[in-house]
C-alpha cells in the first residue's frame, strides 16, 4: 500500500474469524504486526459486499 500511496482503504475478515473463537484475539495480533485494523464484518454485511 505505500508503495502505491493508498491511503484510504478497509480490511475486513468474514465467516472464518466471525467462527474462530479467537477471531478478536487475532484481528488485534495482526494489527499490532501490521498497523491495519481489521473489521469482522457481519454475515449480512459480508453477502451484501461478496455479491
Amino acid at each position: 500500500m505505500k508503495i502505491y500511496d493508498i491511503v484510504d482503504y478497509r480490511a475486513c475478515a468474514t465467516s472464518d474469524l466471525r467462527a474462530a473463537s479467537n477471531g478478536k484475539e487475532i484481528t488485534q495480533r495482526f494489527a499490532k504486526i501490521t498497523g491495519i485494523r481489521v473489521e469482522i464484518t457481519d454475515s449480512q454485511e459480508e453477502a451484501y459486499t461478496v455479491s
